[in-house]
């Protein structure tokens, strides 16, 4: 659902576009060549409202294949828990679906909360804070001034609102620059300690149980993380690259998988999700953040990682659809 180019965006921000969650024309139609290549039927729909009237109007019923299954990849409009729509819609109406419920989907789109579980439940993670420009600091809790911190927005993805104005040692000057972003945002800021270090990427599926086969590192212009960051430029432009974990030290990598493993199964996620990390100086990953609905272009960590491993991106896209239909016990 969704192309940059031609998707109407629903509540925009000032200075940040939606549409960099969205993947290119292109990068559609290279996931519906995938499927279709292999003698799998498609219907592909712009908007998420689009499927629901197919749907209410008998469009499902009337594809005549056996075993049907609904994927959604992007979702129109902001604040939290819009990605929950068309799970939730499909729960209702008993169609399967290849992506994570409707919770999970919710959950993993607040950082903050997120992380607040994910430490409750002894799970790695960096001190957190939520900032809101009209209400302030949750419970009047700030970070330590002088603390080197990173705001990011709260609800979003795709580096919505990230720029080197939000990065730094917290201080007044800081916090007034979280302040301006939160309203242009309208929403809260999560505000972490900022790691310097490796940013990594360890995509998991659940096909019998959990599996992450291995992280991969991030990169940009060739060059490992450290004090960089993605950016919302860095995003909305795609110059994010990957990197072997071999480039890791080998408890650091371990370490990230077991930890990627204990997020989804704590989370509940489904079919093909992605936990985030960056690398302490300590070569201890801590958890940065989790997608249930990972980036799956021909550029993105899912597709490095199977590339590795020997699979081409359609053997990729046919997994993530194998996941959906074995809980669906269609397989």
């Amino acid at each position: 659902m969704g192309r940059r180019e031609t998707t109407h965006m629903k509540g925009e921000y000032e200075g940040f576009s939606l549409a960099t969650s969205l993947y290119y024309g292109f990068e559609v139609d290279d996931i519906i060549a995938a499927y279709r290549s292999a003698g799998v039927y498609v219907e592909y729909f712009e908007d998420e409202l689009d499927f629901i009237a197919w749907h209410q109007q008998g469009g499902l019923d009337r594809v005549r294949r056996r075993n049907k299954l609904v994927y959604t990849f992007a979702i129109n409009g902001t604040g939290p828990g819009r990605r929950s729509f068309v799970p939730a819609y499909c729960a209702r109406e008993q169609i399967p679906t290849v992506n994570s419920d409707a919770y999970t989907c919710a959950i993993g789109r607040h950082k903050f909360h997120c992380n607040r579980l994910l430490g409750a439940f002894g799970l790695p993670v960096p001190r957190s804070w939520s900032y809101d420009a009209r209400s302030g600091w949750y419970r009047g809790e700030a970070p330590p001034d002088g603390l080197r911190v990173i705001g990011k927005a709260t609800y979003e993805d795709g580096s919505i609102g990230l720029t080197e104005a939000t990065i730094g040692p917290f201080d007044q000057q800081l916090q007034a620059a979280l302040g301006e972003v939160s309203l242009a945002l309208r929403q809260p800021l999560t505000v972490q300690e900022f790691i310097a270090g490796d940013e990594i990427e360890v995509p998991v599926f659940e096909l019998d149980g959990y599996h992450a086969p291995g992280p991969v590192v991030l990169t940009n212009q060739g060059k490992r993380f450290g004090e960089t960051i993605i950016s919302y430029d860095a995003s909305w432009n795609d110059t994010t690259e990957y990197a072997s974990a071999s480039a890791l030290a080998s408890h650091t990598a371990d370490a990230a998988i077991r930890a990627a493993v204990d997020v989804a199964t704590a989370l509940g996620h489904h079919g093909f999700a992605r936990v985030d990390f960056r690398v302490g100086e300590d070569g201890r990953p801590l958890v940065i953040d989790t997608a249930a609905h990972p980036h799956l272009t021909k550029n993105s960590s899912y597709t490095f990682l199977f590339a590795e491993l020997g699979f081409s991106f359609q053997e990729m896209m046919l997994t993530l659809a194998a996941c959906g239909a074995k809980r669906a016990g269609i397989i």
